[in-house]
């Protein structure tokens, strides 16, 4: 029977930005005004001290994130981003192996097989 590390939880702050402005719904940045800045991310991989990439295990919580994709939601619903909604979320929850990570990578979007069903 094989060892396993027990696992670690995680918590991903995303930092958003517009031409190095952190992202904000009151003030117009690199030349015009956002209203909205949200997106989904899945394949959330954190990278080890050699570079090996280890999958995220999401925590299910029935609004921002489910098994394999997460919504990141920057805008508050106020001031320029009137059509939002006052939720954000900036932070990926999840599980990895217990080890040392300096890196992240993932993909936007929602995969083809949820997109599409």
């Amino acid at each position: 029977m094989g060892c396993t590390r027990p696992e670690a939880a995680v918590q991903i702050p995303i930092a958003a930005t517009i031409g190095g402005v952190p992202f904000s719904c009151r003030a117009a940045a690199g030349g015009f005004t956002p209203t909205d800045l949200r997106f989904y991310v899945h394949g959330i991989e954190l990278l080890d001290r050699t570079g090996k990439a280890v999958a995220v295990r999401l925590d299910s919580d029935g609004i921002w994130q489910e098994e394999v994709v997460a919504l990141l939601d920057f805008e508050n619903g106020e001031d320029h981003c009137s059509d939002g909604t006052p939720g954000t979320n900036t932070v990926i929850r999840g599980r990895v192996p217990a080890a040392e990570y300096r890196g992240l990578r993932f993909l936007v979007g929602v995969p083809f097989a949820l997109n599409h069903a």
